[in-house]
């Protein structure tokens, strides 16, 4: 969010922007963010360096501002979700920047009603609202699987990044703190078993993972779930193998999986012992799935699709007939 409120300072300073609409999920919630960006340039550092800003309209109630930057004529105001804002034209301009930050509550988007209200919204009034070169900058956290702003990360006209409180080290694999002096590893594993604790661990994964699952819901326990050494190819017992597959390769369908399941005696337990997931071709589904039939010695595939099923029997029974 300070990132986000720095930017329409910099938009202001050092673009063409003149207009920018504040979105939240309340306009409270808006137009304190746009005082914030007020005080910003209203600082006497900012002042110090640009000059200081001369303001036309200054109404904190509403969240508007109206001031000059030297020569530039901007404009800032603030917008709740679902607040009327077709039409608004202020001084022969529309919105040219619009930054959404948390436009969705967890508690508000629980309904199919309130989701679809919500994306109607978004993509019709508010859009409709904005100049027609505009930019959208939008931040978040992922509520649902498919909340908004999850749908809009598998948008090919969007540039998103999904960041997480830890991340992995490709040098050593192991999980690090993306910010440690913000908060480092014992601070997280302190708060993670708080929320443990309390039963709403599935609100720690959406806060500070960027992940949307259901822990709590879930037909498996997940701390039961253990991560242990890949064993030795004598060991494994009864190998099968999952597909869940989504014959596409649009970047904006979901990926298939292709899972290899056996148990290990040793540890007494089912383990995953090899997967692949990615936009596969049917081809490409048979081809892996072959490969780990004839690495670990099974035949026995269970397939969510009746659909994929039946292409996938077809080539195989092609396949083996040759």
């Amino acid at each position: 969010t300070t990132w986000a409120k720095l930017s329409a300072v910099y938009f202001f300073l050092f673009t063409n922007t003149r207009f920018i609409a504040y979105a939240s999920n309340t306009h409270t919630v808006a137009s304190y963010a746009c005082a914030d960006i007020i005080n910003l340039i209203s600082s006497p550092n900012f002042s110090a360096v640009f000059g200081k800003v001369e303001f036309m309209k200054y109404q904190d109630s509403s969240g508007y501002y109206q001031f000059r930057i030297g020569e530039k004529i901007c404009m800032l105001k603030a917008f709740g979700a679902g607040q009327q804002i077709r039409g608004i034209n202020i001084n022969n301009a529309r919105p040219d920047l619009a930054i959404v930050d948390d436009i969705e509550d967890s508690d508000e988007i629980k309904t199919k009603d309130s989701k679809l209200k919500l994306r109607s919204w978004f993509f019709g009034t508010f859009y409709k609202a904005l100049a027609e070169d505009f930019k959208i900058i939008m931040i978040g956290n992922m509520t649902a699987e498919d909340c908004l702003l999850a749908d809009i990360c598998k948008l090919e006209s969007w540039y998103s990044v999904i960041m997480s409180s830890l991340i992995k080290n490709p040098e050593t694999g192991k999980l690090e703190p993306i910010w440690s002096a913000r908060k480092n590893m014992n601070k997280i594993r302190e708060e993670y078993k708080e929320f443990q604790r309390m039963g709403i661990l599935s609100r720690w994964y959406e806060e500070m993972m960027n992940m949307p699952v259901n822990l709590e819901n879930n037909l498996v326990d997940f701390t039961k779930i253990i991560y242990s050494p890949f064993p030795d190819m004598e060991e494994i017992r009864f190998p099968f193998i999952t597909i869940d597959p989504a014959f596409t390769q649009n970047s904006n369908s979901d990926d298939s999986a292709i899972v290899l399941h056996a148990f290990v005696p040793h540890t007494n337990s089912w383990q995953i012992l090899e997967y692949h997931y990615g936009k596969f071709s049917v081809n490409e589904v048979f081809s892996i799935t072959l490969s780990l039939m004839q690495k670990y010695k099974t035949t026995v595939i269970g397939l969510e699709s009746n659909a994929a099923q039946r292409v996938l029997v077809l080539i195989f029974e092609t396949y083996f007939a040759n």
